[in-house]
């Protein structure tokens, strides 16, 4: 019985914690707290997530990177699983990770 009011409480603490928070860099995944080192990291999740039909080439005109440097942030973050591919064949990245803001 413990355990389980334990995980209640942890995963109380974690939602507060969330409510709480107002960070750009700051976001949630499978239930933790992640923090980019990078600014351009959330820029390009909340790119996706505002217009899912954006591609490379916009994303550097918007963030100022290289096309190199875009395809390796894509690669890290479907690495970690904060962003997927649709099954629909349409190449649209959709974005797991959720925002604090």
């Amino acid at each position: 019985m413990k355990y389980f009011e334990r995980l209640t409480a942890d995963e109380i603490e974690q939602n507060i914690a969330f409510v709480r928070e107002h960070d750009n860099n700051i976001w949630w995944f499978d239930g933790e707290k992640v923090s980019f080192r990078s600014p351009n990291t959330p820029t390009i999740l909340r790119t996706i997530m505002e217009e899912p039909d954006t591609t490379i080439n916009e994303l550097c005109d918007k963030i100022g990177i290289n096309r190199s440097a875009i395809q390796k942030q894509l690669d890290l973050l479907h690495k970690k699983g904060y962003i997927v591919r649709s099954n629909d064949g349409n190449g649209k990245w959709h974005v797991v990770i959720v925002s604090s803001i």
